[in-house]
């Protein structure tokens, strides 16, 4: 993220999109990684806590957080709205803003 925050201009934005550890997607996709899937086991997942505290310490202000994927992956999946606000879904997007 330091790496980010240094290129971005002044007042520039950066978009974090993740799948959650925490997340039923998250925990699915490390029991596949367990599983030594091809792609997966070489995956780190990190918490949506993790990632706020990586943008924060790298000098970032959090402007927006938008989820989405409320089912999880067993379920029959719905068309559905990104929620603003709550970090709730399978995968989550934050928009950040270098704050110098």
């Amino acid at each position: 993220m330091k790496e980010v925050y240094r290129v971005l201009k002044r007042k520039g934005n950066a978009a974090v999109c993740f799948i959650p550890r925490e997340s039923a997607w998250g925990k699915h996709y490390i029991e596949k990684g367990k599983q030594e899937h091809r792609i997966y086991r070489y995956a780190r997942f990190l918490s949506f806590d993790e990632v706020i505290e990586l943008l924060e310490v790298s000098g970032f202000v959090i402007k927006k957080i938008v989820s989405t994927l409320r089912f999880g992956p067993e379920e029959e999946p719905i068309l559905e709205q990104p929620r603003e606000g709550i970090a709730v879904g399978g995968f989550v997007c934050i928009e950040a803003e270098k704050n110098k």
